[in-house]
């Protein structure tokens, strides 16, 4: 009887998910947790005493194990999925195709979890599409000593179309220094050398965001490049 039961709530969930009420959304979590018994009682209970799902999710498993027909094993699988959906939300992909807006967000919390400054970058196809992410660790923590061999070697191994470098300033500052300037035409010129185009540096300080490119900067030095190269 118990099985018929379970599997119309089953088919319901699969069907018309919107339809079920609160008791039956925890009666059916109870399945899980309590294979052999009715656990229509049980979940009718967990709601008189805590009002809601979340309440019965954020509940301690002392409080969880007083309620008739919970056991530590009901309990620990409440408290667990409770613990789960309280849990921060992942960090935001990385878009499949390049584009400032879209990788923005997912490029500041990517650099919140690092205590020192690393140079991050994407090689492109020519239609834009991200091919690879690359990570490069400098040896001081406040400045990136960017390893323009390994940079190199990169590129000629990926052959990308185009080239997005990145990285971060613990500073809390997000405006180019000097320093940076002078990277950003050592890579475009790396790039140029292999048939490759950097069309972006960003610059990442905390919740701010610097874009080469928006801010016409990277034109000036790509005119500085082509000039060297003729």
């Amino acid at each position: 009887m118990h099985e018929h039961h379970r599997d119309r709530l089953r088919e319901k969930l699969l069907h018309d998910a919107d339809t079920l009420n609160d008791h039956e959304l925890l009666e059916l979590l109870l399945f899980y947790a309590i294979p052999r018994k009715n656990t229509n009682d049980i979940a009718h209970r967990l709601l008189d005493r805590f009002d809601t799902i979340q309440g019965v999710l954020n509940a301690s498993p002392e409080e969880l194990t007083e309620i008739e027909g919970v056991g530590k094993s009901a309990a620990s699988f409440l408290v667990c999925l409770g613990t789960v959906l309280k849990r921060k939300p992942a960090k935001s992909a990385f878009p499949k195709i390049f584009d400032y807006n879209s990788i923005r967000q997912p490029l500041i919390e990517a650099f919140s979890g690092y205590k020192e400054e690393v140079f991050m970058t994407f090689f492109l196809d020519k239609k834009q599409k991200i091919l690879s992410k690359n990570v490069l660790y400098g040896k001081s923590a406040y400045k990136v000593d960017i390893d323009l061999q390994e940079f190199s070697r990169q590129v000629v191994l990926a052959k990308p179309a185009y080239v997005v470098v990145t990285h971060n300033h613990l500073s809390g500052f997000c405006q180019p220094s000097a320093d940076d300037d002078d990277a950003t035409e050592k890579l475009c010129m790396i790039c140029a050398l292999n048939g490759a185009s950097l069309i972006d540096h960003i610059i990442v300080a905390g919740e701010k965001v610097y874009s080469y490119y928006y801010d016409h900067r990277l034109e000036i030095i790509r005119k500085k490049v082509e000039l060297k190269l003729k």
